[in-house]
């Protein structure tokens, strides 16, 4: 009794002095929490969305968690360690970088112009807003159904199989549909209302209408809840950029956090059949806080009792040009946890901390040197794509940035590996960017910007 009652103790000194110290770390090395830069924002989200749940976790302060088998405080107390010394590493990483290239660039004040889009951009833009239309549209005839719709007209049940087929069991390449109808078309989303807030042009209000319809109806058409959700987050991010020179605002921020949460409400009313506001804010706020620190409790039940360490089984095989075959780590957890829905045909997944799939491959080796790697990576590109002559479109670049790797906190390290959609994007914005201002250098724009 005695034991377990230093032992939570311990737990709950440790939880919080961890965040705290690291926030005061990240500050002194360039990265503050509250102005917006790659690494600051990972930090941020890897605390949100993998770390705080194990709070909840280990007191079963969740029902549901605890319904589907989330009861061994051990596990739970194992998992928040290995998501601490990943959160730690990353931060090494940051700090490494930083000793290493202590340029000006990566000092707290730096300021840079931004400066509106030209014609070339807004041409390009508009021809990348229509080729993801077109691939909507072409996408939306090979599926038999919408889950949307589906879910709308009652079929809350029939809506999963749906979705199911809609991503996971597509049969077609998913990921170049998606590359347009999510990745491309949200960049144009964030470059137009980049364009919108700084200039207040009709046309550029217009055209970024238009693209939030799509994106819109592209995020939500397989009832997915979180992708639109992060979306209304990345328009609060550009604002911050464009209007208050990167420096997070606690006002907006807690605007933007009452949109999203007003739409989660209604999401799950929707979709979920949650009855009440208060049942669906419940759903929410356990998704968020709990839905990747769960899963990873499952993973080391899964590994290696159930399945056997990996040894990169679960990374990318392109065309299968390396000598083994692909193992859907998510797939497989999901189909084990759930297995009435397997047999039922839905395909499902079960994504977790990036840490996850590294124990999943190489025990708790994997995670000694890769986080450190990703956290360096991380400053590398942040201070990459601040050398770029800023402009609304390199705005919504930083922006798709943030969010794409905020997703560390809830999926594998794998997706990041052969990571299309980011090397198509920044090819995308260099290309259109370099074409417009091989002979205008960085001119002078509407509003001053710290980012």
């Amino acid at each position: 009794m005695i034991k377990a009652m230093v032992q939570d103790f311990l737990f709950v000194i440790l939880f919080f002095v961890i965040p705290f110290l690291f926030s005061w770390i990240m500050n002194k090395i360039g990265y503050p929490v509250t102005r917006l830069s790659i690494p600051s924002f990972t930090f941020v989200s890897m605390i949100l969305l993998g770390y705080a749940g194990y709070f909840l976790l280990y007191f079963q302060l969740i029902d549901y968690r605890v319904a589907i088998g989330i009861e061994r405080q051990d596990l739970v107390l194992t998992a928040w360690m290995a998501s601490s010394f990943t959160i730690v590493s990353m931060v090494l990483g940051f700090f490494l970088f930083a000793r290493a290239f202590a340029t000006s660039r990566l000092k707290p004040n730096r300021s840079v112009f931004i400066n509106e889009l030209l014609p070339f951009e807004h041409f390009a833009l508009f021809v990348l807003l229509t080729l993801s239309l077109l691939v909507l549209l072409l996408y939306l005839v090979q599926i038999p159904k919408v889950a949307l719709l589906v879910s709308i007209m009652g079929g809350g049940e029939d809506s999963k199989f749906v979705r199911s087929e809609m991503g996971n069991n597509f049969s077609g390449k998913y990921h170049w549909y998606s590359l347009f109808m999510h990745d491309v078309a949200k960049l144009v989303a964030f470059s137009f209302f980049a364009q919108w807030r700084l200039t207040k042009k009709k046309l550029a209000g217009f055209m970024f209408f238009l693209s939030f319809l799509l994106v819109a109806f592209s995020t939500l058409m397989a009832t997915e809840k979180a992708p639109f959700a992060w979306f209304i987050l990345g328009l609060f991010l550009v604002h911050t950029i464009v209007k208050n020179r990167g420096r997070i605002r606690v006002g907006g921020a807690l605007f933007s956090i009452g949109l999203m949460l007003a739409f989660l409400i209604l999401a799950y009313q929707v979709f979920m059949g949650s009855g009440d506001a208060l049942a669906a804010v419940q759903h929410a706020f356990s998704r968020a806080l709990t839905g990747s620190t769960g899963s990873s409790y499952f993973y080391l039940e899964f590994v290696p009792d159930q399945q056997g360490f990996l040894l990169g089984r679960s990374f990318p095989n392109p065309a299968g040009i390396l000598p083994f075959e692909h193992f859907r780590l998510t797939v497989e957890l999901m189909q084990w946890r759930f297995p009435a829905e397997a047999r039922s045909g839905i395909v499902g997944s079960s994504p977790s901390v990036f840490w996850t799939e590294l124990y999943a491959n190489f025990g708790w080796f994997g995670l000694l040197i890769p986080a450190v790697f990703v956290g360096f990576m991380l400053a590398v590109l942040d201070f990459f794509v601040n050398t770029i002559c800023i402009s609304p479109i390199v705005v919504g670049l930083n922006v798709w940035l943030l969010l794409h790797f905020k997703s560390l906190a809830t999926s594998g390290i794998s997706n990041y590996i052969v990571d299309m959609p980011l090397w198509v994007l920044v090819a995308l914005v260099l290309l259109i960017t370099l074409m417009c201002r091989r002979k205008l250098g960085c001119r002078s724009g509407k509003t001053l910007v710290v980012s």
